[in-house]
């Protein structure tokens, strides 16, 4: 199975583009003081973020290995190209989407162009327009915490979707259990004067259980 890029967003604290970012690598990889672990340990968050993880590891133990199932749709490398291979612009999931792996019917769910803003630049005072969004043109977009709690969300409603009805394909990004740690660490370490900031992604689309 192909790796997930570490690239597809990074944590920004609030200030201003010279201060110290830590990077999606860095955050997955990151390993909590002992003390603010011991906090978390007791909070409500931890629990239920521990249980969700454990059910989705659960649920990533019950399919087989997805190495030798190979690629069967991909989204190229640009928005030329993934519109081409038509492929959809999953603005939760900030990627082109194979449509076989796509859940249109979660998708419809949301109406994520109309609850979130998006912008070029980190201080937010350049918004990028509706129109403009729709396409999936735009490389990186800075936006809210909110907006990263959504995406997480999504994400764990994604793979338990695919697995509870059945798929026989998902998209490598919901196949990947390292982004459920990182939703899980960011979860539990809420910070209110969080900023996101999200790279494009282009997905593709692999045969769950690998026959």
């Amino acid at each position: 199975m192909e790796p997930l890029r570490p690239k597809d967003y990074t944590p920004v604290p609030a200030g201003n583009e010279s201060q110290e970012t830590l990077t999606l690598e860095s955050y997955d990889n990151y390993i909590p003081k002992k003390n603010r672990w011991k906090l978390a340990l007791h909070s409500t968050a931890f629990r239920t973020s521990l249980a969700l993880s454990t059910i989705l590891l659960l649920l990533l133990l019950s399919l087989s290995t997805f190495a030798d199932s190979g690629v069967h749709y991909d989204c190229g490398n640009t928005p030329t190209e993934a519109a081409s291979k038509n492929c959809k612009f999953d603005l939760l999931a900030f990627a082109w989407v194979p449509r076989p792996c796509f859940d249109a019917e979660l998708y419809g769910q949301y109406d994520p162009y109309h609850d979130f803003e998006f912008f070029y630049d980190l201080n937010r005072t350049r918004q990028i327009s509706i129109e403009e969004l729709e396409k999936g043109i735009n490389p990186r977009v800075f936006t809210s915490g909110k907006y990263h709690r959504t995406h997480c969300t999504y994400a764990w409603q994604t793979l338990q979707r695919a697995v509870l009805n059945g798929h026989k394909l998902s998209d490598n990004k919901t196949l990947n259990a390292g982004h459920y740690d990182h939703c899980s660490y960011y979860i539990i370490n809420i910070d209110p004067n969080y900023r996101a900031r999200f790279y494009m992604d282009y997905l593709n689309c692999q045969r769950m259980g690998g026959k």
